[in-house]
């Protein structure tokens, strides 16, 4: 993964040329990676969009077509995927499914980290 950053690179007799961009490769050993709730809130997002923009289609009086069902199909399957994945999410993230002493190991990390 390369990062692309813009940076302009000026020539005495040239000073109106655009930018030109210089790909920058990451910090070795570095990895970032969005957190899975992140993702699930992107997705969400995106299937809102296309429902939506469904819905607009067919208020307009455009006929459900094989295809706009396809869509539909298609969208109420991931959407169903997504809530199912944020239940396990939510269950793995549970503080109820946590024995004492893991929740007392967590209360004690929290306040070295809070430094009280």
């Amino acid at each position: 993964m390369s990062i692309l950053v813009k940076t302009p690179i000026f020539k005495p007799a040239d000073l109106d040329r655009d930018v030109t961009h210089k790909v920058i490769p990451p910090a070795a050993g570095i990895v970032k990676k969005p957190h899975i709730s992140s993702m699930l809130e992107d997705a969400y997002c995106i299937v809102a969009w296309e429902l939506r923009d469904l819905k607009a289609q067919i208020q307009q009086g455009t006929p459900m077509t094989l295809e706009l069902s396809k869509k539909f199909e298609i969208l109420s399957r991931q959407l169903a995927s997504l809530a199912a994945e944020e239940r396990k999410q939510n269950e793995a993230d549970s503080l109820h499914n946590l024995s004492d002493e893991e929740l007392a190991a967590l209360a004690q990390d929290a306040v070295k980290k809070i430094g009280t």
